[in-house]
C-alpha cells in the first residue's frame, strides 16, 4: 500500500505509529507499507531479492534475484527501499 503525506495525515494516531514503524519513506515523500510479512524480511548488502522500480521509483514488485535454497533466509537491501536507510540510520546488520 502506498500512503502518501496527506493520506497518513488523516489516519489515527496508532495507524500512523504503524505505518513509521513498518513502512519505507520513497523519494516521492510517500510510506511504502508492505502488505505482507515482508518487515520479517532481512538486510544484506548483496541481497537474494530484488525492488523493481516504475519510472517513477515507485516500488512496482518485489522478485527473488536468484534460486532461493530451502530454509535460506531472504535478504532485501534496505538501502535500495527506504529514504532512511539510505541516508545514513543505522540499522542492524
Amino acid at each position: 500500500k502506498i500512503i502518501s503525506r496527506v493520506e497518513l495525515k488523516t489516519l489515527d494516531t496508532l495507524a500512523i505509529k504503524y505505518v513509521k514503524q513498518y513502512a519505507c519513506l520513497e523519494n516521492t515523500g510517500n510510506w511504502y507499507l508492505c502488505g505482507d510479512n515482508a518487515r520479517f524480511s532481512n538486510h544484506s548488502d548483496h541481497p537474494n531479492s530484488i525492488n523493481i522500480f516504475d519510472a517513477d521509483g515507485l516500488i512496482q514488485y518485489h522478485v527473488a534475484s536468484r534460486d532461493i535454497k530451502k530454509d535460506e533466509e531472504i535478504f532485501c537491501n534496505y538501502r535500495e527501499i527506504c529514504n532512511a536507510c539510505s541516508d545514513g540510520l543505522s540499522f542492524n546488520l
